[in-house]
């Protein structure tokens, strides 16, 4: 499989100085900055299941890319159960991102994901 994937970045930072502060400009006390930036990759990939006694599969996910980022990879596991209408499953997905910026240079997002496929 082939596509695409798009992530959006936006970071802000606040500040907001009380007190006494000697000679710091009004202006300074408070303020904030933002910065965002808009990265899309190209990605290959290749999906599969383990099928199970019963109903239990291990669906499986894999895909790789570059583009906007340096490298990014995807890997999502767990296990599913399939009824007559679908499939529930509990998962774990972990994606990277690794860039070339002197801003960021590494990006982790990893978690548990509760999935439902309805086929028909």
């Amino acid at each position: 499989m082939a596509g695409l994937r798009y992530l959006h970045l936006k970071e802000k930072l606040e500040w907001n100085f009380t007190g006494s502060i000697g000679s710091l400009p009004t202006a300074a006390r408070s303020s904030d900055s933002e910065i965002s930036n808009d990265i899309v990759d190209g990605i290959v990939g290749v999906k599969g299941q383990l099928q199970g006694d019963g109903g239990w599969i291990m669906p499986l996910y894999l895909d790789v890319g570059t583009g906007g980022s340096h490298f990014t990879w995807q890997g999502v596991t767990g296990l599913a159960y399939m009824f007559h209408w679908g499939e529930l499953g509990l998962l774990f997905r972990y994606i990277n991102f690794r860039f070339d910026s002197s801003k960021l240079q590494n990006l982790t997002v990893a978690g548990p994901i509760v999935s439902a496929t309805f086929r028909w």
